[in-house]
């Protein structure tokens, strides 16, 4: 019964508990180790990306700490309350990632549950120090208590926890999928011209159907660009997107539509997996549209676009930009998010301390190669509905995550049976 169930501090279910390097270690571009702090901790594990640095293995050794399969991993300092389990990941870890070890005893699962639970993040929010740079001490840390029901319970309250988030994990590999078939069929034929080369050697393209395969010509021309397929033109990113910049006042309207800030676009994805609630947003705003393509306008966010699955209100450091004719909306999403599209944006930024891009006389004029439209609407038609889906599986990973995270203090506190759980997700 959840009434015997004792109360425990987090130091007694673990066997150390620290933080990372206070300092900076010697860097190593060549490296094979990653030098981690909280803000890499995200959705349950250690995220790396293109700022994440690394060093060599002789400063790993230096500033290793003992992390094991027993680790659970909490941000403490400016970002707080990430939690991640470690996995082997190489890494050095810095002073905002708290690191700790749990007893063989107690499943480390059920530990990774309880701070990922909104009882800890309530605590740390209250007692952390610091008005700008929020901080977690570790003595705030080993003082976290919270119920602790036998191992049986354990295991049976993480299990149904775990198939919820295995869910979400598969949903976001299938995206994952999704969204790479989508950029190989778009460097294929646009980036690569595979199907005007296949034919130009007398072939028919596999695995296209021949109404498809005849949009395609049969030669390749040279120009500015280099190498373009015969009847197509050598043109500007300005020629297959518009900039829409219809600005809102905030108000009654605004509070009713999806608010996305520029740190809710996904640099990983052209999928919009996460906005906030129209109230949040306060000045500053651009009304988008739905199957607009939301673009970073600011450094460090040019490389993140997404597809826009609503209308809403974004904020002037993000440009709405529109197809020119519907025809062209997957093609010019998948132009906007090339890396070479994002290179240009940072190379033609200007501004010294907060570099920025303009849509007039900058990244409009990005050179492109632009197809005939009966080929871009080929190519929507094979990516739209992959995109379509992928935008489902989001809206169905924030269902099963409002539902982990309702049933996750009833289920810490003892107030909601698992076997009533188990039941009801037998069913569905």
């Amino acid at each position: 019964m959840p009434s015997e169930w004792p109360e425990v501090r987090l130091e007694d279910v673990t066997t150390i508990l620290g933080d990372g390097l206070h300092g900076t270690p010697e860097y190593d571009d060549a490296g094979d180790y990653f030098f981690v702090n909280g803000s890499n901790l995200c959705e349950g594990r250690i995220v790396f990306d293109e700022k994440t640095r690394r060093v060599s293995e002789k400063e790993y050794k230096k500033h290793q700490k003992n992390l094991n399969d027993r680790t659970v991993l909490v941000s403490i300092n400016g970002t707080i309350g990430n939690v991640a389990l470690f996995c082997g990941e190489n890494v050095v870890l810095g002073k905002s990632a708290c690191y700790f070890n749990v007893i063989h005893s107690v499943d480390k699962h059920y530990i990774y549950y309880v701070l990922s639970g909104l009882p800890f993040k309530n605590y740390i929010n209250k007692l952390a120090t610091g008005s700008t740079i929020k901080n977690v001490s570790l003595r705030l840390m080993r003082d976290f208590s919270f119920l602790l029901p036998p191992p049986k319970e354990q295991e049976r309250i993480t299990s149904v926890l775990r198939c919820l988030d295995d869910r979400i994990t598969l949903l976001r590999e299938t995206n994952t999928t999704l969204e790479a078939i989508a950029q190989a069929l778009f460097k294929s034929w646009f980036v690569d011209f595979d199907p005007v080369r296949t034919k130009a050697e007398d072939r028919e393209p596999e695995g296209m159907p021949p109404e498809v395969a005849d949009l395609f010509p049969a030669e390749l021309l040279e120009a500015e660009l280099g190498t373009i397929p015969s009847g197509w033109r050598q043109g500007v990113l300005g020629d297959v997107l518009t900039l829409r910049n219809e600005r809102a006042a905030a108000g009654k309207m605004t509070a009713a539509l999806p608010y996305v800030p520029v740190e809710c676009i996904s640099p990983r994805t052209v999928t919009l997996e996460q906005h906030r609630p129209g109230e949040e947003a306060q000045s500053s705003l651009i009304l988008f549209k739905g199957g607009d393509i939301l673009f970073g306008a600011m450094r460090p966010y040019f490389h993140k676009v997404c597809l826009a699955p609503f209308d809403g209100v974004t904020r002037t450091t993000v440009f709405t930009l529109m197809p020119k004719t519907p025809e062209l909306r997957q093609f010019a999403l998948l132009t906007a998010f090339q890396t070479e599209t994002v290179e240009y944006a940072t190379n033609h930024s200007q501004g010294s301390t907060i570099p920025y891009a303009k849509w007039k006389k900058s990244l409009e004029l990005k050179p492109v190669v632009v197809p005939p439209l009966p080929v871009a609407r080929a190519f929507g038609q094979i990516v739209e509905p992959l995109l379509d889906r992928a935008s489902a599986n989001i809206r169905q990973v924030a269902l099963l995550a409002a539902l982990r995270d309702t049933l996750l203090p009833r289920l810490m506190s003892g107030k909601l049976r698992i076997s009533d759980v188990e039941k009801a997700l037998e069913a569905v």
